[in-house]
């Protein structure tokens, strides 16, 4: 691959990063959504339904994982959503020394609709792409998602 284009895809990274973290957006994304948590909530949140299965919810340490944070980081997360009656937490059936994760109605309905904004602001920017492009680059960024992960995802 040309270094011109791996110089051009890594900006083009960067700047997707930066315009999805400036706080103007987090604040379209949270307004109205009617709790006091942060995106990090709204994170927390689609982790653990992202990894909810019929078998039940994750652990703190699977949603640390999915969230690339540290154990720590994500308890303290987990809790401040658990405080602001987004999350439950139960004891797991097969071992009582671990914690098991589901979503309330309120956190539910707050992931709901912060994702219905998240995906609004993405059909605005792409309202002039072609239908084959929008689903190239999902797949695109799906593929180099996979790539980079599996590289750096500890087991």
């Amino acid at each position: 691959m040309d270094t011109k284009d791996l110089h051009s895809l890594d900006d083009a990274i960067h700047s997707f990063r930066i315009a999805t973290q400036r706080p103007s957006y987090h604040r379209w994304i949270l307004d109205g959504l009617g709790f006091d948590g942060g995106i990090a909530s709204v994170r927390v949140l689609r982790a653990v339904a992202r990894l909810t299965t019929d078998d039940g919810g994750p652990s703190i340490g699977q949603v640390a994982a999915e969230l690339g944070v540290k154990h720590s980081t994500a308890s303290r997360l987990i809790d401040n959503t658990v405080k602001g009656s987004l999350l439950v937490k139960s004891v797991c059936g097969d071992d009582k020394r671990h914690t098991r994760l589901s979503l309330s109605a309120q956190g539910d309905a707050v992931l709901e609709q912060a994702t219905v904004r998240r995906r609004q602001v993405i059909a605005e920017a792409t309202v002039d792409w072609d239908d084959h492009d929008v689903t190239k680059l999902a797949e695109l960024l799906h593929r180099l998602s996979f790539s980079i992960d599996e590289r750096f995802v500890q087991a």
